[in-house]
């Protein structure tokens, strides 16, 4: 498995350097570039390089352009890499950009709840954890039971 992880880390930093070049000689839609960050962030985070993961996502950030599912995926990913390195209060600010484009990610409400909580905004974490809960996300009510009553 890990073996395959690093195939596909080299496949994507090849992809990159071949769009970058291939971009920069002529005007194309960022959005397959955006799209290469993500996923290489997403694969840094599953080998556990949260840094790497953060500046990769940050990369895709600053192309501008994509669609509400890649920015749920891009805000969702930078907060999680965030909260992983204890950065709680910029892991805070990347779940509520995820509401921008994808209001109803339970997950994410679910997340920054904990990290609010964390961070000792418990009204506000219990509010986001509630909410989870409302959109199907039932662990939620678990933590609920033990951080906020």
């Amino acid at each position: 498995m890990e073996d395959e992880k690093m195939k596909a880390m080299s496949d994507l930093n090849k992809a990159i350097d071949i769009y970058i070049e291939y971009f920069l000689k002529d005007s194309f839609d960022k959005t397959t570039l955006t799209e290469y960050y993500n996923e290489r962030a997403y694969l840094k985070s599953e080998l556990k390089d949260y840094r790497g993961a953060i500046q990769d996502y940050e990369k895709a950030i600053s192309m501008k352009v994509g669609y509400a599912s890649l920015w749920d995926k891009v805000y969702f990913g930078k907060g999680f890499c965030e909260t992983k390195i204890g950065n709680f209060q910029s892991a805070v600010e990347s779940y509520e950009k995820v509401f921008i484009h994808n209001p109803k990610d339970e997950l994410a409400h679910f997340n920054v709840g904990l990290v609010k909580i964390a961070l000792g905004r418990k009204n506000e974490g219990c509010l986001n954890l509630s909410k989870s809960g409302e959109l199907g996300y039932s662990d939620a009510y678990e933590i609920i039971a033990e951080h906020c009553n």
